[in-house]
């Protein structure tokens, strides 16, 4: 699992969650493959006040692992964990998350904030064997775009949160069918506040 909350990505760190510390972007990960019990990648804000933002996310492989593939955490007000970017990923097989930031089922890519997420995008990822590909809730928008969504239940569900729903602009992305979402063989999208007109016709390149 790799966390990035006020340190550097590492797929081994363990111990203590960090400890808030003056503002300053993480790193990046990339080019590994990432099974284990918690989430493959992880970007957390654990306390108040942290900061874990500029964190770009590419070319993993992101499998089997016992939390969603990618997980991205705020947990309290006042934290920032704005403008990540999750880019060419395989994302498969993985579990639900749990907790405040739970999930309905299996998820691909989960963002999950109290305080809102600002300047994510997801893009380039290819998401399959999950009974949620993308979970966002968050009281801002996330960009979510020129993804295959494969997981043949929901590409995409926006969860509320306490009374404020965040939206999600899902334009051309991949849903399983030219028809688009919710069509013959396409995954659907949950919730309120999703724009996903137009999308793909056909599939993005597996990366």
């Amino acid at each position: 699992m790799a966390t990035g909350a006020q340190r550097r990505f590492s797929p081994l760190a363990s111990g203590p969650p960090p400890v808030a510390q003056p503002r300053r972007p993480a790193a990046l990960a990339r080019d590994r493959c990432l099974p284990g019990v918690g989430a493959g990648i992880g970007i957390f804000d654990s306390v108040p006040g942290a900061q874990a933002y500029d964190n770009v996310v590419i070319n993993n492989q992101a499998k089997d692992n016992g939390l969603p593939g990618v997980a991205m955490h705020s947990h309290t007000p006042g934290q920032n964990l704005d403008d990540n970017v999750i880019i060419g990923n395989l994302v498969s097989g993985n579990g639900a998350d749990t907790g405040d930031a739970a999930t309905p089922g299996t998820t691909g890519i989960n963002v999950f904030g109290v305080s809102p997420i600002t300047g994510t995008l997801i893009t380039g990822n290819v998401i399959n064997d999950e009974a949620v590909d993308i979970a966002t809730n968050t009281p801002a928008q996330v960009n979510v775009h020129l993804n295959d969504l494969l997981g043949m239940r929901i590409g995409l569900e926006n969860i509320l949160i306490t009374q404020t729903v965040g939206t999600v602009d899902a334009t051309e992305n991949w849903w399983g069918s030219p028809g688009g979402p919710g069509t013959r063989g396409a995954t659907t999208v949950n919730g309120s506040g999703v724009s996903f007109t137009p999308w793909l016709k056909s599939p993005i390149p597996e990366p």
